[in-house]
């Protein structure tokens, strides 16, 4: 029976997931997965377009200011 309720809600061993209690039920969740910079960037559909961006004058020992 448990391995069933794992494969319903998409979860495997060593999954790391959230509890949390809410109104007298507890509540698990598949926590937030980090993804990596290369899963992010499969993932974009659109261009991207550089911008340059001013953060203001140089204020201490910055290069370049």
């Amino acid at each position: 029976m448990p391995g069933e309720i794992f494969k319903i809600v998409d979860l495997n061993e060593n999954d790391i997931v959230e509890l949390k209690v809410e109104d007298g039920k507890i509540i698990i969740k598949p926590a937030k997965k980090h993804r990596s910079l290369k899963e992010r960037r499969a993932e974009y559909k659109g261009d991207y377009i550089l911008h340059e961006w001013d953060t203001g004058i140089s204020v201490g020992k910055e290069i370049g200011g």
